[in-house]
């Protein structure tokens, strides 16, 4: 949308988003932000937005918070809308209260006339909503992770941003605990189409605050912000310092705005910022903190970020490649999948006649994929094999089974009943391809195996299996299977809990026969 070389915007900062830091963003291949409140005068914030762009010719945002203040008025907000629309700036960040609530449609409709880009921040799905149906271009996902003002859901990036992501047509950003590169991979890896953040900008050699800021968020940790102000309708998130510890006090015992004002104010905040003093006002800072390491350029950063964001990518790529390729497994070959279609049952064969290839494809198909989801070494391949050597030169058609599910040609699944002394069968090698589950082919496969088992007159049935395997533990309780026995075992290269699972067949049929 806007051509830049990073997909990384600067969140609004009072008295810190100002044209050298705006610039010094923009050139490093971001967006840089260019915060209204901190210009009182139409003069002096129409000269900033002139300034910022002598200092670059890239695109950058101008932030409009549509929050209550003292200091920043209803006309402030006119005439910032006024004279982002004359100056054609590229994009408007606006938080708080909706443009087309605060301003009027005809604001949206003057500023869009003007080829501005809006994005409002939010920390709801329906704020979302509401904004894509008003004609914004975008939105910030914002969590409660955020410094600044996060909305009093609270709910958090991780949650928030793939809802916002699925619920809207237009693009979306992540706000709220981005920092570096891993966290940029994961809020692409969510959906959205960028990052913003702030708090990280601050400990660059651009941002022009006292050095003690930038030493103290580096030393300070991710748990070391407090939120604040929600007695009042103004949530907000800040560095913990002795005066948000007034603050909250002050709400702990029903004091109200006019105490709270004094601590609050605008003009507190600049001086602290300038003056290095983290106990004298509320910096608004985010939990991302903890995530800040050392002062780079703003260059660097983004760099440094792009390259990790690069690299978190093609290695969670990588892992996801891993377990793709399980997919068009053939016998003693890995083969890159090819399918095209969503599986469906009718895809799916399922036999129970020995053929040439199926002992091998079952051996196969277990040693590769506890190898790519479990990490299980060779010996777990080895004690398959064996099992079922042994299954196989013993094989009595009329009391053991081994059922081969197949799709195109392919094994894609397997169970055994295998025949025991004193009318007892045990279950073996229940095994679906990962992009098989969930289609209900796990619970055909036990409902036949659970039919032969009556045909042969078996009394019991059990099973061995382990306790991470939920989604098959979770068919064999609903089949009436119960757990009698857990052990701990070092095998096949892990630590593992082993379940045994019993189904007396005789007291299942006639707990059946009761609820029917």
């Amino acid at each position: 949308m806007f051509g830049i070389k990073y997909p990384i915007i600067c969140g609004a900062m009072m008295w810190l988003c100002k044209p050298s830091l705006c610039a010094a963003i923009s050139n490093a291949g971001g967006m840089g932000n260019l915060t209204a409140g901190n210009y009182a005068t139409e003069e002096d914030f129409r000269g900033a937005i002139r300034e910022t762009r002598k200092l670059t010719d890239r695109p950058f945002m101008v932030n409009i918070t549509l929050l209550p203040s003292i200091r920043v008025t209803a006309e402030h907000h006119q005439m910032y809308i006024k004279v982002c629309a004359e100056e054609k700036v590229s994009g408007i960040e606006v938080s708080g209260t909706p443009l087309d609530k605060a301003a009027g449609m005809a604001a949206v409709e003057k500023l869009k006339r003007a080829g501005v880009r809006l994005f409002h921040k939010v920390g709801s799905v329906r704020h979302a909503l509401h904004a894509q149906k008003a004609g914004y271009d975008g939105i910030y996902a914002a969590g409660i992770e955020e410094g600044g003002h996060p909305l009093s859901d609270d709910v958090t990036t991780m949650v928030l941003l793939p809802r916002v992501v699925e619920s809207l047509k237009i693009p979306v950003v992540a706000v709220g605990g981005i920092a570096d590169g891993r966290t940029m991979a994961a809020a692409l890896t969510l959906g959205a189409q960028g990052v913003m953040m702030a708090s990280r900008f601050i400990a660059t050699k651009e941002c022009v605050v006292h050095e003690n800021i930038k030493q103290e968020l580096i030393r300070r940790q991710e748990f070391e912000t407090m939120l604040f102000g929600k007695s009042i309708g103004l949530q907000g998130r800040a560095l913990k310092s002795k005066v948000i510890e007034e603050i909250i006090a002050i709400e702990a015992r029903g004091g109200g705005l006019r105490e709270l004002i004094p601590l609050l104010s605008g003009d507190r905040i600049k001086e602290a910022w300038e003056k290095g003093n983290v106990d004298d006002a509320p910096l608004m800072v985010g939990q991302s903190i903890g995530l800040i390491k050392e002062v780079l350029s703003c260059k660097e950063l983004l760099d440094t970020m792009a390259k990790d964001a690069t690299e978190c990518l093609a290695r969670v790529n990588k892992i996801v490649q891993q377990r793709e390729d399980w997919q068009s497994l053939k016998y003693g070959d890995i083969l890159v999948p090819n399918q095209t279609h969503s599986p469906t049952l009718d895809q799916v064969k399922v036999r129970h006649d020995l053929r040439p290839g199926d002992i091998g494809s079952v051996v196969s198909l277990h040693g590769i994929l506890y190898s790519r989801e479990y990490d299980y070494d060779h010996t777990f391949e080895a004690y398959v094999a064996a099992g079922i050597a042994e299954f196989a030169h013993s094989f009595e058609p009329h009391q053991d089974r081994l059922w081969i599910a197949e799709a195109g040609g392919e094994t894609i699944g397997s169970m055994a009943i295998v025949r025991r002394p004193e009318s007892e069968a045990q279950l073996r090698w229940f095994l679906i391809r990962p992009n098989w589950r969930g289609l209900g082919l796990g619970r055909i496969l036990l409902q036949e195996a659970l039919q032969f088992c009556r045909q042969c007159s078996y009394r019991d049935i059990y099973l061995w299996t382990v306790s991470y395997l939920t989604a098959a533990t979770h068919l064999y309780e609903s089949s009436g299977f119960q757990k009698t026995e857990e052990k701990t075992s070092k095998l096949w290269g892990q630590t593992v809990t082993e379940e045994r699972y019993v189904l007396q067949l005789e007291l299942s049929d006639q707990r059946r026969l009761k609820r029917s």
